[in-house]
């Protein structure tokens, strides 16, 4: 992509190379995989986990901390992106409503002045 005078956005300036966004996701992704590992390698232990099963009798099972711990975040990840999506699809909505209420105020304006815009 070029500029209104021709550079390049991305090119090398005095102060410095620019990273591009890619590079700085993959740098950011790379040092949370690094965390993830160094919890995993800490913290071993394994933790027991009480539920009810279908037929309301206390069961548990035995899972790694890391297991547990990802599990909840990915739980978490699921719900945040559920309520994301249920709003997107909202406000998708109420932009159709708008814009044939747009369409038919636009008609109406039309038949109303039929050589102004």
């Amino acid at each position: 992509m070029k500029t209104n005078n021709g550079e390049n956005p991305d090119a090398a300036k005095p102060g410095g190379p620019r990273f591009s966004m890619s590079a700085l996701k993959f740098i950011l992704s790379l040092c949370l995989l690094i965390l993830i590992v160094a919890f995993a390698v800490k913290n071993t232990v394994s933790v027991p986990i009480h539920y009810y099963d279908y037929q309301f009798r206390i069961q548990t099972v035995e899972l790694p901390l890391l297991m547990v711990v990802l599990i909840s975040l990915f739980t978490g990840f699921l719900a945040a992106w559920s309520v994301g999506i249920f709003k997107q699809m909202k406000l998708k909505s109420e932009l159709r409503k708008q814009n044939k209420t747009i369409r038919r105020l636009s008609g109406e304006l039309e038949k109303h002045n039929p050589g102004e815009t």
